[in-house]
């Protein structure tokens, strides 16, 4: 199937670099430190994972995080815990490239084709964020990643912000 590479990241460490004020490794250290130990679910999201319940039930991945060892979804209140949210959180605190590049990227390919997903290492190695201008249209984004990428690549910007060089939450649709 078709995959995504996650530009987050990599656009989180560059708004971090060019307007935090925090050290990279004091940020992702408190999102951290949540993921491992657990935070408080909120009225909204036990909201949302109730309506969610068939969806989380129906996928190994999702039970895994939010089912309780009852099989019951985290109600208003409950701790939740994510371990492996902590673990991946803890690779990009001590070194963000190696989420593209090192241990973690493999284990981030077999995830995906464990799903059914092919995306190869060297696609995330060399995943780079597009500057795109404020404002720009669809069009202007398509032509800015086909210059980028060749024209034959594929590009869903459709989602993209028209800030979306500044909201770190740009992604790269990879055809396989």
């Amino acid at each position: 199937g078709e995959g995504v590479v996650p530009g987050s990241p990599r656009g989180m460490l560059a708004l971090q670099a060019r307007y935090g004020r925090l050290r990279w490794e004091l940020v992702v250290n408190t999102a951290e430190r949540l993921a491992r130990s657990g935070a408080s679910v909120s009225r909204s999201t036990a909201r949302d994972l109730a309506a969610a319940a068939p969806i989380v039930a129906a996928d190994p991945g999702l039970r895994s995080i939010f089912l309780g060892a009852g099989g019951e979804m985290p109600g208003e209140g409950a701790l939740l815990s994510q371990p492996d949210l902590a673990g991946a959180l803890s690779v990009l605190r001590r070194s963000p490239q190696e989420f593209y590049t090192g241990p973690f990227a493999q284990t981030f390919v077999a995830a995906a084709a464990d799903i059914g997903v092919r995306i190869d290492r060297e696609t995330l190695r060399s995943y780079a964020n597009i500057p795109t201008p404020k404002g720009a249209s669809k069009e202007q984004l398509q032509s800015i990643f086909a210059e980028r990428y060749g024209k034959a690549a594929k590009a869903d910007v459709t989602s993209r912000s028209s800030d979306s060089s500044r909201d770190g939450s740009s992604c790269e649709t990879v055809s396989t």
